[in-house]
């Protein structure tokens, strides 16, 4: 009864440290991209106002808050000390170093000063973060959450910081709002599960609660993926509607709109990218943490990161070295580039194919989403060939729709891929649960016969 008195109350702390990192990354989001559109979507140099240091300093009172209560949580429930109260105070270098470099560091030296503090901050974010691991290991719970806290700042700014520096770096901009959304969920789940760890042990977790703990929720980031492709079907409506009213000429690839139709389309596809980078990013690794907690052999959530990763990092390389090569040579790079791409996408996709097919799922709607764009490429070529017949208007309409249809059947294989796999996965958690219960249940009536015996 005593340890249950000496359990200091962790919910406010945690909910407010996650509302400061919440409203912290959509203040920044918010000034990135009014830096774009300065810029004319060339770099992203955002500047930083007393609203986000008002966000910032939330987020540190409630981690800060949060911390020293999950210390002393935990020395109620050992008596060995697993994490000191010292370590939060590994904090305050990365907030002196800013002062330094804030008043005492000025001309060109200064942006890669910042780019050295971001540096010092995921350094002692990480030791933090990893000695709050470390003490939940030894109590024996699970320290997948923090893991990702202690990685993803480093991911998320290996693709935000460069594009300070450089046009062809914005394009990993999306990638780096996925990444800092899925923080925002395990940063939440790793606090929600230190304090349940950190509860006395009153009564044993049946293997169906242990499993739910375990279980990454998928229909929100399932919804912005079916978002984007909704986005992406709006798209013909859009440009009938700013050609009726005066802001576009449509002419084939000589289509020209003026600045405020220009603008909507850059905003459209902006949100339309976006959307799905973040959605599909989030979806793939909580959809395979999922997969690997019923399986062996299942994909890594690693898998899509990555094959985001080679994909922009070839959009962004490309164009940098046909500049510096010969023109002969310039279509071979491109060739290559695509090649990549193409490997990447589709290796991806087939490996949660196969992955689906070892928990049971649906394998209908993985195989038209990898078919489909190659259906759709054959058809292409084949209409581009015979429509030398018809008129430029016709060829051009019948072009269109045609791949409105390809992608319509596209996105709603692609959602139907991802609601089997995730049916698949929580099937799979009642199977185990019933197949847990049944030894018990034979155990418990073989009792009677062994004693009549």
């Amino acid at each position: 009864m005593g340890q249950m008195e000496s359990i200091w109350p962790s919910l406010a702390p945690r909910v407010l440290a996650f509302v400061g990192a919440a409203v912290s990354e959509a203040v920044l989001a918010t000034a990135v991209l009014h830096a774009l559109q300065a810029s004319e979507w060339e770099l992203a140099r955002p500047v930083l106002d007393t609203r986000l240091a008002a966000a910032a300093a939330v987020m540190a009172v409630g981690a800060v808050w949060w911390m020293v209560t999950a210390i002393h949580n935990l020395r109620s429930l050992t008596s060995r000390t697993l994490i000191r109260p010292s370590v939060v105070a590994i904090y305050a270098v990365p907030l002196i170093a800013w002062f330094g470099v804030d008043r005492f560091i000025d001309g060109d030296i200064r942006r890669w000063a910042w780019v050295g503090w971001v540096a010092v901050v995921l350094v002692a974010h990480c030791v933090v973060v990893l000695n709050f691991r470390s003490a939940l290991a030894t109590l024996g719970g699970l320290d997948s959450h923090l893991t990702a806290v202690a990685v993803l700042p480093a991911l998320i700014a290996a693709t935000s910081v460069p594009s300070v520096f450089h046009q062809a770096a914005v394009f990993a901009l999306p990638m780096a709002a996925a990444l800092s959304a899925w923080l925002l969920v395990e940063l939440w789940q790793a606090m929600a599960e230190w304090d349940r760890s950190c509860r006395p042990r009153v009564v044993k977790a049946s293997p169906e609660v242990l499993v739910e703990d375990r279980h990454h929720h998928t229909v929100l980031p399932r919804t912005m993926v079916l978002t984007s492709f909704m986005l992406g079907l709006s798209t013909p409506a859009w440009v009938v509607l700013l050609e009726r009213k005066g802001h576009l000429v449509w002419a084939g690839r000589d289509t020209v709109a003026d600045p405020v139709g220009r603008r909507l389309l850059v905003t459209l596809f902006v949100a339309m990218f976006a959307t799905y980078a973040v959605g599909w990013l989030w979806w793939s690794a909580a959809a395979a943490a999922n997969a690997a907690s019923l399986a062996r052999w299942t994909v890594s959530p690693l898998l899509a990161p990555f094959g985001y990763f080679v994909t922009v990092g070839v959009v962004a390389l490309v164009p940098e070295i046909t500049l510096r090569i010969a023109a002969e040579q310039r279509a071979a790079v491109m060739a290559a580039g695509g090649v990549v791409i193409v490997i990447a996408h589709f290796g991806v996709l087939r490996a949660y194919r196969r992955t689906a097919e070892v928990i049971g799922g649906e394998l209908a709607p993985w195989v038209r989403v990898i078919a489909l764009p190659w259906v759709a490429l054959v058809v292409s070529l084949l209409l581009s060939f015979f429509g030398q017949m018809l008129d430029e208007a016709v060829f051009t309409l019948v072009l269109v729709s045609l791949w409105v249809l390809f992608y319509l059947v596209d996105a709603v294989s692609m959602y139907q891929a991802m609601a089997a796999f995730d049916r698949a996965c929580t099937g799979r958690h009642s199977v185990h649960s019933d197949t847990e219960v049944l030894p018990d249940f034979f155990a418990r009536r073989s009792a009677p016969i062994q004693a009549a015996s």
